[in-house]
């Protein structure tokens, strides 16, 4: 906080401005500069700790693995794909850095990675050495201990978000980093336009503000020009966009290749959603109905999205900076 009693931005220095309250202890801000959004205070690494503690992200049933696994190789084949257009050399190494329950880790390592799985989460790390003991797994704090190996390429997917401190998070991944090694990181988009045809996504961000009924029609408005979605304290720190995201990595020595977002109903970086049309009990009819409602307007959105910044998911592929 400066002398005068506002917040600055980390990416850029300029005037965080406030854009609403939440009924808890939480208020959202944006910077005026380059948009990036926040909240102040902050969490406390307290408070983080004990979400995080035993969290497992969207494990699935045994009765979903399955079907899981055909998902996530079906995306990971173009990812493969996008890698190769960059990195053409074979039997390369790859740390899935925040890799979660290991269905990426593992698609990764069936085609033909040599894959670490890194993660804090010991329940997370338990999980996937049952599932699937081919992958390394390092389970440890990358940000408290030093981890003395590189990779040629990390894969940090919708990661950079949970962190407090982004640019001690990026040099981390730096010093992981070979020589000419590749980044890719994902995050929600701070810019994304979605939430026009994702109405229940909006609701869930919108009752978090107030419980009066006038005040929240009050804030769905106030988001209509100053969208704070993706930021959720503890969980989401931080939304970030293209300008900044990519300020971020230029400042800690990670030259951007291509920087991209991906519209929820087509993305390949992060799972698809909205794309269950099945019909299994009377409720289902209401989810189709939202869904069909949601895959139309996303695919004008798409359309008309010349510029490609309208979409839910922010990928950014760096090489690291070599020496000369």
């Amino acid at each position: 906080m400066n002398k005068n009693n506002s917040y600055n931005c980390f990416v850029c220095s300029a005037d965080f401005k406030k854009i609403v309250e939440r009924k808890d202890k939480y208020t959202y801000y944006k910077c005026e500069k380059c948009a990036l959004v926040t909240i102040f205070p902050q969490p406390e690494d307290k408070i983080i700790s004990e979400y995080y503690d035993g969290f497992l992200f969207k494990k699935p049933e045994d009765n979903e693995i399955s079907s899981r696994k055909k998902i996530i190789d079906k995306d990971v084949d173009l990812i493969a794909k996008d890698i190769k257009n960059i990195k053409k050399e074979n039997n390369l190494s790859l740390l899935d850095f925040g890799g979660g329950t290991g269905f990426y880790a593992n698609s990764f390592y069936q085609h033909g990675y040599k894959v670490t799985l890194l993660d804090l989460d010991k329940q997370t790390c338990k999980y996937v050495k049952s599932k699937f003991p081919e992958i390394n797994v390092i389970c440890t704090n990358p940000m408290l201990n030093a981890i003395n190996k590189k990779f040629d390429i990390i894969f940090c997917n919708q990661v950079i978000e949970h962190y407090k401190d982004s640019d001690k998070l990026l040099n981390t991944l730096h010093s992981l980093l070979n020589d000419n090694g590749l980044l890719i990181i994902t995050t929600p988009n701070q810019q994304c336009r979605e939430y026009w045809f994702r109405p229940t996504w909006v609701w869930d961000y919108i009752k978090l503000t107030s419980d009066n009924f006038l005040q929240r029609i009050k804030n769905t408005f106030k988001l209509l020009s100053d969208s704070w979605l993706c930021c959720d304290p503890p969980r989401h720190i931080y939304a970030f966009n293209k300008k900044n995201l990519s300020k971020l990595h230029k400042r800690n020595k990670l030259e951007v290749i291509s920087v991209f977002t991906e519209y929820v109903t087509t993305q390949n970086y992060s799972l698809k959603q909205h794309r269950d049309f099945s019909f299994k009990r009377i409720q289902s009819v209401l989810k189709i109905i939202f869904n069909i409602y949601a895959n139309l307007g996303i695919s004008l959105l798409k359309f008309l999205d010349r510029k490609n910044n309208w979409g839910n998911n922010l990928v950014i592929f760096s090489s690291k900076e070599v020496k000369k």
